[in-house]
């Protein structure tokens, strides 16, 4: 098993972008997500770690260097497509990787049914679809089955089924042991598939700890209220007990800075018509926004 360190990371562009001192860890059996907004350093970071970007700091995969593990056949990454041949097919570019590593190619053929290739592993990389090319780099970084994985947007291009698969297969692999580290824009579905946060911001690390932590440290809780007669009195009173009201597109209230409890004896104390009351936990797009400083 690799634990992942790694402890400040940096490096700095002529146009002032880069990262700044990055510390995180990715564990053995869990999945660990990096996220942020555009340009806060999620794809140089996983660049630098796997040597891609010189940069300072260190990174360290079960007490190794990124070269040693390697060498050990111990890290699958997949970041856009890169080290992959138009002119090549998709069976001759795994069975190369395979060959450099000392995998039969039997291995190849399974991998290419695992990601639903098999049908297409014939033609050349070039004619490949964008998903087509997802999954051939996701069978590319589970050639040997390594013990640690660094996927740059693996879930770009695939459809709703493609991300099924992935979040299943992501899964395996950290319930045998390994260490999982995934970036992606898609919220919704990062949700469903990590263990752990790692949030950067401006090239800096924001937070980082498991899932639920940055869910209860940056979510906002809510109460969804739906009101017949008497409404405006209830949001006029609302706001004056300090609550943040914003009407949805059915009309109804989503109320924070309340709970539920003082929400209902404001419309009882109006004579408000109360149709429906429902508190809303904090989900991960709620506390992403919250935890980069773009909530409105």
């Amino acid at each position: 098993m690799a634990h992942v360190s790694v402890r400040g990371l940096t490096k700095q562009y002529a146009t002032g972008r880069g990262i700044r001192g990055i510390d995180f860890d990715a564990h053995p059996g869990r999945v660990t997500g990096l996220i942020g907004p555009n340009g806060s350093g999620k794809s140089t970071t996983m660049r630098c770690m796997v040597g891609l970007v010189r940069s300072s700091g260190s990174v360290t995969y079960g007490g190794a260097t990124y070269a040693e593990a390697v060498r050990a056949g111990g890290v699958g990454i997949q970041l856009g497509g890169a080290g992959t041949h138009p002119a090549r097919s998709g069976r001759a570019h795994l069975r190369c990787l395979a060959a450099a590593r000392g995998i039969p190619r039997s291995e190849v053929e399974e991998l290419l049914e695992a990601v639903e290739l098999g049908h297409v592993a014939g033609r050349r990389i070039r004619t490949y679809s964008l998903g087509m090319r997802q999954r051939l780099g996701l069978a590319a970084a589970l050639v040997g089955h390594p013990m640690t994985y660094v996927l740059d947007e693996p879930t770009n291009g695939l459809d709703p089924h493609g991300i099924r698969w992935l979040g299943g297969r992501l899964a395996h692999e950290a319930a045998r042991g390994a260490t999982v580290l995934v970036t992606s824009h898609a919220l919704g579905d990062l949700e469903q598939i990590v263990d752990d946060l790692v949030i950067l911001r401006h090239g800096q690390v924001r937070f980082t700890g498991p899932l639920e932590d940055v869910i209860r440290t940056f979510g906002d809780d809510a109460v969804l209220v739906r009101l017949g007669a008497g409404a405006s009195l209830v949001e006029r009173d609302l706001v004056q007990h300090g609550a943040s009201v914003s009407v949805q597109r059915d009309g109804a209230f989503l109320v924070r800075g309340v709970s539920a409890a003082v929400l209902g004896r404001v419309a009882h104390a109006v004579g408000a018509e109360v149709l429906e009351l429902s508190p809303r936990s904090g989900d991960l797009h709620e506390a992403y926004l919250t935890a980069c400083g773009d909530a409105s």
